[in-house]
C-alpha cells in the first residue's frame, strides 16, 4: 500500500514525475508502493509514458516485438506527447516519427538503450507516432 496520500499526484507530475525519478526502487516503496508498483518491478520489456493535458500517463507496456515476426511497429494514440520510457535490461526502444514506418528502412526519430531500472527522458521524439522494442 501507499503511505503517502500524494502518491497519485505526484506519479502524473509531468515535471518531477516521483515513479520515473532517479529514487532508488526502496524508496519509492516505502512511499508509494502500490502507486509506483510497475515502476519498482517492471514486468515488461519496455514501457511509454506521454504526457497530456499536462498529467504524466503510463500509456504503455510492451514485451520484446518478437512476436511480430514481421519487423513491424507498434502505433501510439495521435496526439500523444511522448516523455520517458522505461527500457529493460537488454532492449533497446526504438521511436518514429512515422505512424507506420518499415524499420529496415526508416530511421529513428530516437533510441534508448535500456539497463535493469532504466527510465529515460525522450529528449528529440516527444512526437513519436510509433515505436518498436526490441531485446536480446
Amino acid at each position: 500500500n501507499d503511505t503517502h496520500y500524494s502518491c497519485a499526484s505526484w506519479y502524473t507530475n509531468p515535471v518531477h514525475p516521483f515513479c520515473v525519478n532517479i529514487l532508488t526502487a526502496a524508496q519509492k516503496a516505502f512511499f508509494c508502493a502500490r502507486t509506483c508498483s510497475f515502476e519498482i518491478s517492471p514486468t515488461a520489456d519496455c514501457a511509454i509514458y506521454t504526457v497530456a493535458n499536462n498529467v504524466l500517463t503510463r500509456q504503455t507496456t510492451i514485451q520484446r516485438c518478437v512476436y511480430h515476426g514481421n519487423g513491424k511497429c507498434d502505433q501510439l494514440a495521435a496526439g500523444a506527447t511522448v516523455s520517458r520510457v522505461y527500457v529493460g535490461n537488454t532492449c533497446t526502444l526504438a521511436l518514429y516519427t512515422q505512424q507506420t514506418p518499415d524499420p529496415a528502412t526508416d530511421t529513428p526519430a530516437e533510441t534508448k538503450v535500456g539497463s535493469a531500472g532504466n527510465f529515460q527522458t525522450v529528449t528529440t521524439a516527444t512526437n513519436a507516432a510509433s515505436y518498436k522494442c526490441t531485446c536480446t
